[in-house]
């Protein structure tokens, strides 16, 4: 896959950091930026996908009240505290 160049701006010490990190695997900044990045678009993509499906969830009924919700949290943490 082709790489398209673009620029970013950050503090030194993120830069210092990023260089730290880059060395530590070696590798280069440029490999742990994208690694970085395509992790972050992939998460954002699944909870995306996630927050779809619970919006369907609770259009078709089958979401739990907020009230009751909170009631079985409750238990919850009640069950649990010695």
């Amino acid at each position: 896959m082709a790489l398209e160049p673009y620029s970013i701006r950050a503090d030194s010490q993120t830069m210092e950091a990023l260089g730290r990190i880059a060395a530590a695997m070696d590798r280069s900044r440029n490999w742990v930026i994208n690694d970085a990045l395509k992790a972050y678009v992939e998460d954002h993509q699944w909870l995306e996908a996630q927050v779809a499906k619970s919006r369907q969830e609770i259009a078709e009924g089958k979401g739990i009240p907020h009230d009751e919700a909170m009631a079985r949290m409750r238990q919850h943490l009640k069950d649990r505290t010695p």
